[in-house]
């Protein structure tokens, strides 16, 4: 499941409130029409226009933020994600956000902008989130003025009443400055033995997995093993489909590679207890043929990521979980996150509703994840890896400052019994996991980021 592709300033946490509120005012439409303007027309060969845009329409502490360098790699990226795109329908979130509906040839989805309430209304911040423009479902009614009680109060009861009517199950953790200030637990990790979920409970966090796999990546980077215009040739001469040796690292992690989507009847048809660790999916999915030839188009892919997995044990000389588990989780500070099988202790069972009732996900899984997901982690070991992401402890200050997917997060995982979404932003950090099928967790969790914002 895409969540986001990157972020500036402030997180594009989710489609909320997104519902018609009165717009802009004429001197705020004035500046979207220039910032809508310099965006859409960007050119990498004359950047003259968004240099101006930077320098003219950011407060100063946006500028501190976001360099010119930064601001064009931006510019760029959206027209490689979007396509050739426009900006149609401009909603006013609240008094000082604004969000713009993008509409390109490759994709859809939102710009996020910050404004000042009084003129020259200056963009304080910016969020740029990739996919379809859901609206919002149901959340608890919080907001960031509310005491730790109020907030632990406000969650139990929206949280208890869907796990009474089953539609819950899994954790929900609000952490502020990086530190829990609501963690509580619903539903049952084992249904048929009556095992609660705990704040201990470790649950398979889907594509989740992708955010340590391209963060493993960049410190293989910074370290000169690897580099983003490598290819799979270059790192695999003998890889079985010839036609996939032109692919550059940079392609894999953006979804333009043209891997095959492992996911499918190949796998739906293949003995599940087999896959056992990333080696078994990359010797799956490396003859497969090609989605599109690499470079020439953008879709969501699974397979890009399990080649990026092999490429780590290639260049580290480690296999990808003992990388993974030596560079991210321990530094992170991470105890319980792993790749397990479903019968270790604490793991919750994926649960997959048919009909009116719900059975176990495990013909539709792996027996273990890959580099592309379904590793399993507590609700506690995702607001570590944030932590340590925005602290600077598993990527240099460097390497941050030039990956914009850094400055905030908001990453979702999901497939059948399979949900978790991990939103941070300012202050407020949001975490739910849950053993129900989507949007259980990724629909609620970004709905209460964004209030938490307001």
């Amino acid at each position: 499941m895409k969540k986001l592709s990157f972020t500036v300033g402030l997180l594009a946490v989710c489609a909320a409130g997104l519902s018609a509120q009165q717009g802009p005012t004429p001197e705020m439409r004035a500046r979207i029409t220039g910032f809508t303007r310099a965006l859409t027309t960007f050119d990498p060969k004359s950047p003259q226009a968004i240099d101006r845009l930077r320098e003219e329409a950011f407060t100063a502490d946006l500028k501190q933020r976001i360099g010119v360098e930064q601001l064009r790699r931006m510019a760029a990226r959206m027209r490689q994600d979007f396509g050739i795109f426009t900006v149609g329908e401009v909603r006013r979130r609240d008094s000082e956000t604004i969000v713009l509906m993008v509409d390109g040839e490759k994709d859809q989805g939102r710009i996020v902008l910050g404004v000042e309430t009084s003129p020259p209304h200056l963009i304080t911040s910016i969020a740029v989130e990739i996919g379809g423009n859901d609206e919002e479902g149901p959340a608890p009614e919080v907001n960031g003025r509310m005491t730790p009680a109020e907030l632990s109060t406000a969650v139990d009861r929206f949280f208890a009443e869907r796990a009474a009517r089953d539609e819950f199950s899994g954790v929900v953790l609000i952490a502020k400055d990086g530190v829990p200030v609501v963690e509580r637990a619903y539903g049952y990790a084992r249904r048929e033995e009556k095992r609660p979920n705990t704040p201990a409970t470790r649950f398979n966090i889907g594509s989740i997995n992708k955010a340590f796999t391209q963060t493993a990546i960049q410190q293989l980077v910074a370290k000169g093993k690897i580099a983003l215009t490598d290819t799979i040739g270059r790192i695999f001469p003998d890889y079985p489909n010839k036609d996939t040796h032109g692919a550059t690292v940079d392609q894999l992690l953006n979804h333009t590679g043209g891997i095959a989507n492992i996911f499918g009847p190949s796998l739906d048809a293949a003995a599940k207890d087999t896959f056992r660790s990333n080696v078994y999916y990359f010797n799956f999915v490396a003859p497969m043929p090609l989605t599109f030839p690499p470079g020439t188009s953008r879709r969501y892919c699974n397979g890009c990521y399990i080649v990026l997995g092999a490429m780590i044990e290639k260049v580290s000389g480690m296999a990808y979980e003992d990388y993974i588990a030596k560079n991210i989780f321990e530094p992170a500070g991470m105890p319980t996150a792993g790749w397990f099988d479903d019968t270790a202790a604490d793991l919750a069972m994926g649960y997959i509703r048919e009909g009116g009732a719900r059975r176990p996900n495990r013909d539709t899984r792996g027996a273990r994840g890959s580099a592309a997901g379904g590793g399993y982690a507590t609700a506690g070991d995702l607001l570590a890896f944030n932590n340590a992401l925005r602290r600077g402890r598993l990527l240099d200050r460097k390497t941050m400052e030039g990956d914009d997917a850094r400055v905030g997060i908001g990453i979702a995982g999901g497939a059948p019994g399979i949900n978790a979404v991990l939103e941070s932003a300012g202050e407020w950090t949001v975490v739910v996991v849950s053993n129900f099928d989507p949007p259980s967790a990724s629909q609620v969790g970004p709905a209460i980021a964004s209030r938490l914002l307001k």
